[in-house]
């Protein structure tokens, strides 16, 4: 899967995420270190490095993946190479790692302090962050562990098993916010959703005794009601109409209005405070003389 992507460059302070954002990859606490040329040992060209989850030695993530499906607005990386680099999201299995969503390419600045990026794209809860890199230099190496998984040539859509020798932390952070409304725009940032409800409210169970109305709502909704009576055929509306402010679960409305004899249907149609109106529901019935 792959999205557009939004970049402008930056070299920033790391700013705290908004109280509707989260953070996954790298914690970005360790500037880089040790890192390789070329991406693999004696293989030219890109690789893709993998950034999986290790804990360090009192049992913190070194890195993390996606905590939600949602957009990631934002992309950090440290490294000290001044070289074009291509931001992406893989996925991890047992049949090897594939590339899950696609980032913007940017050229670094390479001066080991946190460079910041806009972006747009969807991903999946449970990916990590990526990186299409000529080398190593965004990595941070100490004691031997390792965070990153190598793959060469660059990763795709297919699962490739691991490539080179895994090396230190891939020091790459996407930002992430939730996507309410699936525009694919972060609802905190970029479009500042507000979770907007678009649920139609369900009118059921309508029945008629005694001149009082029967009726079930899924959710709170108002009730509109409108008398029509059959004419050579037809139903025609009467003046006026009913309302109803309904509750969730079992309602009643008393009609109240005095008909003549003939045959009638009531017309109904609940809306609730969003706007969302439900499907109009029929019941029909007669007066005798």
């Amino acid at each position: 899967m792959s999205s557009s992507t939004l970049a402008t460059a930056g070299l920033l302070a790391l700013p705290a995420a908004g109280q509707a954002s989260d953070s996954f990859g790298s914690l970005l606490k360790n500037a880089p270190a040790n890192g390789s040329t070329p991406c693999i040992e004696d293989t030219p060209g890109a690789c893709t490095l993998v950034g999986y989850i290790h804990p360090n030695a009192v049992g913190d993530p070194v890195t993390s993946p996606a905590p939600y499906d949602g957009v990631v607005v934002k992309v950090r990386i440290r490294s000290s190479a001044v070289e074009r680099v291509t931001f992406r999201f893989a996925s991890i299995g047992a049949d090897g790692a594939r590339i899950t969503a696609q980032g913007a390419t940017v050229q670094l600045a390479g001066t080991s302090e946190i460079e910041e990026y806009a972006a747009r794209v969807r991903v999946k809860q449970g990916v990590h962050v990526a990186l299409d890199a000529p080398s190593t230099s965004a990595v941070y190496n100490q004691g031997g562990d390792k965070f990153t998984y190598l793959y060469s040539p660059t990763l795709g859509s297919a699962a490739r098993p691991l490539t080179g020798e895994p090396t230190g932390q891939l020091l790459v952070q996407a930002v992430i916010e939730r996507d309410a409304d699936h525009d694919g725009f972060g609802d905190e940032t970029q479009d500042r959703c507000v979770c907007t409800d678009t649920t139609k409210p369900r009118l059921r169970g309508l029945e008629l005794r005694s001149g009082v109305l029967h009726y079930r709502l899924s959710e709170a909704a108002r009730v509109t009601v409108r008398i029509q009576k059959a004419h050579q055929g037809h139903f025609r509306p009467l003046r006026g109409t009913l309302t109803d402010k309904g509750t969730r679960g079992a309602n009643e409305l008393r009609l109240g209005r005095k008909l003549g004899e003939g045959r009638y249907r009531l017309v109904l149609v609940a809306r609730d405070k969003a706007g969302n109106a439900s499907a109009t529901k029929r019941i029909g019935f007669r007066i005798d003389g």
